[in-house]
């Protein structure tokens, strides 16, 4: 099913694309299992993120539409989520005039989103390599930027916490008495059970001045919505002898971060 994924618009096939790993895909059943009901197969362990297999995967090759003399590209790290691909990481080095630029710069052409905007007059990419791509990661280690297919420049962002892991913990865990840019979007963004949150519950389509487009999160309101429910969960009531209900707060955010979502 995910490989028959067929439609002319990547961000139409992203849609079914991500749509088969949420929901899962129903299928027959089989005379001996379950005394034959149909089922629903999923290609995602949602709530048990240990049950899943995580691979990186570097400068995995893939051949463009057209054969030989249309050529392939090679991503420098393919992330994998039980051999799906979910995650594309494109990386420059900091020494680079413009390492960020030239990294989205990439990434847009291995997806054709330059040919879209009319950049390029012909397609250039392999698209089939993004169906289900839920973002994409543009670093030179000193800063590094996620977007979602299709975006451009401008909307490439920075990740800037850990959260809800403290930032403390994971200097520990790395051993760095500092974090870089990348080691932020990394431990904050793609530690396994924050990336299959990101993607099932941080995630979605959106129209913007008639087309389609893909949003995930930024970290302001990935970490208020954690901070949020742990309140929830974890806050103590004036009956049970807190000053205040420690369930309730404040959740302040600069103009344009994401508040309305």
């Amino acid at each position: 099913a995910l490989e028959r994924i067929g439609h002319a618009r990547l961000i139409e096939a992203n849609q079914d694309g991500t749509r088969l790993l949420l929901e899962g895909l129903p299928v027959e059943g089989l005379r001996d299992w379950d005394q034959g009901r149909a089922k629903t197969v999923h290609f995602v362990d949602w709530e048990h993120p240990e049950n899943n297999t995580f691979t990186a995967v570097s400068q995995l090759m893939v051949d463009c539409p057209g054969g030989m003399s249309k050529g392939s590209i090679r991503p420098d790290i393919t992330l994998f989520v039980n051999g799906v691909p979910v995650v594309v990481v494109e990386c420059k080095s900091p020494n680079l005039s413009e390492p960020l630029a030239d990294a989205i710069d990439q990434l847009r052409r291995y997806h054709n989103a330059r040919h879209e905007a009319g950049e390029v007059e012909e397609s250039e990419g392999a698209e089939r390599l993004f169906h289900t791509n839920q973002f994409l990661v543009a670093t030179s280690y000193d800063e590094a930027r996620v977007g979602t297919i299709g975006a451009g420049g401008a909307h490439y962002l920075e990740w800037k916490d850990t959260a809800p892991v403290p930032l403390a913990e994971v200097q520990a865990e790395l051993g760095k008495p500092a974090l870089s840019s990348q080691n932020k979007l990394v431990a904050g963004m793609l530690r396994p059970a924050h990336l299959l949150d990101l993607i099932r519950h941080f995630t979605i389509y959106q129209q913007v001045n008639g087309r389609t487009v893909k949003v995930v999160s930024r970290y302001q309101q990935f970490r208020a919505v954690h901070y949020t429910i742990a309140g929830l969960r974890t806050g103590k009531t004036r009956k049970q002898g807190a000053e205040t209900d420690g369930r309730g707060g404040i959740i302040w955010h600069t103009q344009g971060s994401g508040k309305s979502l």
